[in-house]
């Protein structure tokens, strides 16, 4: 094996922080990055949609392209396009400038998510693979933790140009570590494996329509009729997509497992779970700006909590899942996630702060709870056979709920200010702040029964079949 492979690690999992840092400090900073480029709601949150959309649509492709040109290669690649895509920001503030560099800064990032962990399977002993998986994975949680409070810092003493610049040494060190460190040719191509490239390109179509139809809903610059034909095109796709694979003998797509209730509810609970998570996390940066007045800093330490709280229990939870079994935690971590943004319905003024940071503990210890025992539970119900599927799927899963939440979040401030005040959001900011309570408290009633439809998923998993053959 390689001699380098604990410095491969640190590189791998200091890209996945690199990654994470990125999109989670310019999430907290998005409500002042707003106010600095005067950006409508639409614009503020296409900023973050469009690289999510992009993520989620070719993600699954891109590790089928590693596979075929190779996972180094396509690392490289990926990290090359990440880091110097952050340079168009230098040519101006216009939005669709930086709109289009997080849509090339998605695919930058597909394409390390996909190649990276491959990377490591090839340096690792096979019983030291999974601790050099879960060591990987600690950046993205750390990242998550680090990046707000980065964020805040960045907009206090800096221009909000070094919210992607940042990108750039980063980039740099892990693209020169790797070509010093991982010649050419030890990661190997898999060319004799079958692809089903329509099924994959009927994904790839079929999600950004559901996602972009979504967020032209959420906004009145059109017409009901063109969002709607849009919608009813992905949602028409889907079901083909399926009849498609049903057909096949190597689908793109795991119908097989998607028939096994602890499979299709263990994805299923997590794109319910996310989708109700960034609901919260895209309206709360507001809600402390608009409502409570706080700094960006202020917001950033604020937001971090729930990445500390999860953090603080993905392992134990890992270890514990170990002696009990998944189904028990998975359903209590989603039971958790269910009763913070609870919590965050009932929000008053006087009490936010405390109301809030209590919340975000309660949701990120449910989902730092949930995520391991139900990552380990489908990739055992999956076996060998299916762990690069069953990864993308869980992987799509997350960040299209992700996506959902962000555009459902727009959609019901949007709705629940035309119900109750009768009126049209433009600018968000421009929103007066006792109007965003009230809207930011329905919002989160739509987030809790989102999140009380995932913790019903989890639990259809009862009675999960044993670990296959091939796994033990």
């Amino acid at each position: 094996m390689n001699r380098h492979k604990w410095t491969t690690l640190l590189i791998m999992s200091l890209s996945s922080l690199m990654a994470t840092i990125n999109s989670s400090s310019l999430n907290a900073a998005l409500p002042y990055l707003a106010k600095i480029l005067h950006l409508n709601l639409n614009e503020s949150q296409m900023i973050l949609v469009s690289y999510l959309i992009v993520l989620t649509s070719i993600l699954t492709i891109c590790g089928k392209v590693a596979d075929i040109a190779g996972h180094r290669k396509i690392f490289l690649a990926g990290t090359l396009i990440f880091g110097t895509s952050s340079l168009i920001v230098l040519l101006g503030e216009e939005v669709y400038l930086i709109i289009g560099m997080r849509i090339i800064q998605a695919i930058g990032a597909s394409l390390m998510v996909a190649s990276g962990p491959a990377i490591l399977l090839s340096v690792f002993e096979p019983e030291k693979r999974g601790f050099a998986i879960g060591i990987h994975t600690t950046g993205i949680s750390l990242g998550l933790i680090i990046g707000p409070p980065v964020g805040g810092f960045i907009l206090k003493h800096l221009s909000w140009h070094w919210l992607f610049l940042i990108n750039l040494p980063f980039s740099l060190l892990i693209f020169t570590s790797i070509m010093i460190i991982i010649p050419s040719g030890r990661v190997q191509n898999r060319q004799n494996i079958s692809y089903d490239f329509n099924g994959m390109l009927l994904w790839a179509i079929s999600v950004p329509l559901i996602l972009i139809s979504m967020s032209m809903l959420a906004h009145n610059n059109y017409s009901v009729i063109l969002p709607l034909a849009i919608l009813t095109s992905g949602i028409g796709l889907i079901v083909f997509l399926i009849r498609y694979e049903l057909k096949l003998k190597n689908p793109f797509f795991p119908v097989h497992l998607m028939k096994i209730p602890a499979y299709y509810g263990g994805l299923f609970s997590l794109l319910f779970g996310y989708t109700a998570l960034f609901i919260s996390n895209f309206l709360i940066p507001f809600y402390l700006k608009i409502v409570l007045g706080l700094e960006p800093h202020q917001t950033g330490i604020i937001m971090s909590i729930t990445s500390i709280a999860m953090f603080a229990t993905t392992g134990i939870s890992g270890y514990i899942s170990d002696k009990i079994g998944y189904y028990k935690l998975c359903i209590a971590g989603m039971i958790l996630l269910t009763l913070g943004i609870m919590l965050l319905s009932f929000i008053r003024v006087e009490s936010a702060i405390w109301q809030i940071s209590v919340a975000q503990i309660i949701i990120g210890s449910g989902l730092g709870i949930f995520n391991s025992p139900n990552t380990t539970a489908l990739l055992n119900i999956g076996g060998s056979s299916n762990t690069g599927i069953t990864t993308g799927l869980l992987a799509t899963m997350r960040n299209l709920g992700m996506s959902l939440g962000t555009v459902t979040a727009g959609i019901s401030l949007s709705v629940f200010n035309i119900v109750l005040f009768q009126d049209r959001i433009e600018k968000i900011n421009e929103i007066p702040s006792p109007v965003f309570n009230i809207l930011f408290r329905y919002s989160m009633i739509l987030a809790f029964l989102i999140s009380a439809v995932s913790v019903y998923l989890s639990s259809i998993r009862k009675g999960m079949p044993p670990i296959s053959t091939e796994q033990k």
